[in-house]
């Protein structure tokens, strides 16, 4: 029948699966295909207590699987949306293979992960893109050689964040967009010839500075992606590793690369705004020393409690309202007066508990968390996780770990121009 619409170009359909709502007889032929179609969007509706169907099992009564007929009434589509509450193996297995042989740009939609993908799955090979949303879906088993644009946006507190995503099964990307603590890449042994454009997420559940790891990992390691122009970072990395960054590679000998020339990151010191938009520009800056830059070489702020600020400001040096705990009360007590409403309603609503957003009670040897700073680069590098390490041990110092205003502002640097946004103050 909607063969008939021979002017329709995009098409929308609920499909309701398991238990009442199942095919009861085999389709009387093969269905006529809409070629028109271009753009079709899925919408599955199913409920986790179901049964569900493997729609690649033939039934006796059926000649097409679930997938076949959909294949075949939308053969020319070349843009697909798949949504569902939960993960289905049906929305997976429907583009398993050259079922659509025009398909170019895949969109999923998922609010909440309730199966995981555990076998490999070979995606269309004309597909160009793919944007997936939603719950933290486990998308380790997908791989694709024509896929130039692979976007990953996960929502909320991610339960497992071991899903890691393979840069290597994605040879030919071009831009990527993630959360940071997705990406797995064999740095010393990969080469992205074709990717210039990377962006990484923060889940603020996780302490660990994934997105200071990848510029650590991207300066030891500039020819693994020589080509990159563009990179945001939605959590700011340490100010050190960033300078030794963008001097390490932007300033390569080599013929062909490129130098990154925009910037984004979360909010930055004033006072670093304009080495940081020189070094986009191409052109070598005076600027702090990596150790001043450093948290370690800020330590008697840090460590001083008559001044503010949440753990994660400090990192970054940036200024902060937020106050160290005030003495002559309960841990419990001195915790929950420092926090915000919001502050309050989030940790309760995360099962995180107030008391765990601080630690123990300071400790009066606080140097003895301080590694040694490095005195060359390539040990500040090289280093690196160790201080990390540390840092995580600094969280007994009686300061909130990460304030509500942290990561608000936004910094945006190209070779040209540096803007800052501001947020809502906290």
């Amino acid at each position: 029948m909607l063969g008939n619409f021979s002017a329709m170009e995009s098409f929308e359909m609920t499909l309701k699966i398991g238990g009442e709502h199942k095919f009861t007889s085999p389709p009387v032929s093969s269905p006529s295909p809409c070629k028109t179609v271009r753009r079709l969007t899925l919408r599955f509706e199913t409920e986790p207590s179901w049964a569900l169907p493997n729609p690649l099992e033939y039934s006796s009564d059926w000649s097409f699987t679930y997938s076949d007929i959909i294949h075949q009434m939308f053969e020319s589509i070349d843009t697909l949306t798949l949504s569902s509450h939960y993960d289905l193996p049906v929305q997976w297995h429907l583009i398993d293979g050259d079922g659509f042989q025009k398909l170019e740009k895949l969109t999923i939609s998922v609010s909440q992960q309730n199966s995981k993908l555990t076998e490999s799955l070979q995606l269309p090979s004309t597909l160009e893109s793919i944007y997936v949303y939603g719950d933290d879906v486990d998308l380790s088993n997908l791989s694709s050689k024509s896929v130039e644009k692979l976007n990953i946006a996960t929502f909320g507190v991610s339960k497992s964040p071991t899903n890691k995503i393979d840069l290597m099964a994605w040879p030919n990307i071009d831009h990527l967009s993630l959360p940071a603590y997705k990406l797995k890449l064999d740095w010393p042994h990969s080469q992205f010839h074709k990717l210039d454009s990377v962006h990484l997420t923060d889940i603020s559940s996780i302490t660990w500075d994934y997105s200071t790891q990848f510029c650590r990992d991207l300066a030891l390691y500039p020819d693994a992606m020589p080509h990159l122009w563009s990179l945001s970072l939605s959590r700011s990395p340490e100010w050190d590793i960033l300078f030794i960054l963008l001097e390490r590679y932007n300033f390569r000998t080599s013929i062909d690369s490129e130098r990154i020339s925009c910037l984004s990151i979360g909010d930055a010191p004033l006072d670093i705004l304009e080495p940081l938009q020189s070094l986009c520009a191409g052109k070598f800056t005076e600027r702090p020393s990596n150790y001043e830059l450093s948290w370690v070489g800020n330590t008697d702020i840090i460590f001083d409690h008559s001044l503010p600020g949440c753990l994660r400001c400090h990192k970054l040096l940036l200024f902060c309202r937020h106050t160290t705990l005030p003495a002559g009360h309960s841990l419990y007590d001195r915790a929950y007066a420092a926090l915000t409403q919001f502050d309050i309603w989030e940790a309760e609503n995360n099962s995180i508990g107030i008391s765990r957003m601080f630690g123990e009670e300071p400790d009066e040897d606080l140097d003895m968390y301080v590694p040694k700073y490095p005195d060359n680069t390539q040990d500040i590098l090289l280093e690196w996780e160790y201080r990390e390490r540390a840092w995580e041990e600094l969280h007994q110092l009686g300061r909130l770990k990460s304030c509500r205003g942290a990561g608000r502002n936004r910094v945006f640097i190209t070779d040209k121009l540096c803007e800052r946004t501001s947020g809502i103050p906290f």
